[in-house]
Formats: C-alpha cells, structure tokens, sequence
C-alpha cells in the first residue's frame, strides 16, 4: 500500500519560512532576502551572459 506524502513534502529551504533560534517575523525577513539574492544571482548570471562580447585581436 503506498502512503500519502503530499502533506509530508517541504518545498521551502525553511519549514513554514522560520529559522530556528529566530522569531517567526524575523524568520520570514531572512527568507524573504534568501529568495531575492536567488532571484539576483539568476538575474546576474543570465543578463552577463547575454551582455557579454566576443573581443577577438
């Protein structure tokens, strides 16, 4: 018989978007700045590599 795992499953780096040892408010602040440094870090990565020029001498 195979379980039920839909409601097991953590899509988050952070269960509920808290840190342990953090208050949740504070949790949800470190989160948030986690997901925009990816967001800048894909944005950095994709805009040079199309930004980029082939010098040739």
């Amino acid at each position: 018989i195979l379980n039920d795992t839909r409601y097991q499953m953590n899509w988050t780096p952070f269960i509920d978007y808290t840190v342990p040892g953090l208050p949740d408010w504070a949790g949800y602040i470190v989160s948030a700045f986690i997901g925009l440094a990816i967001y800048l870090v894909l944005y950095m990565a994709l805009v040079g590599r199309r930004g980029r020029v082939k010098r040739t001498s």
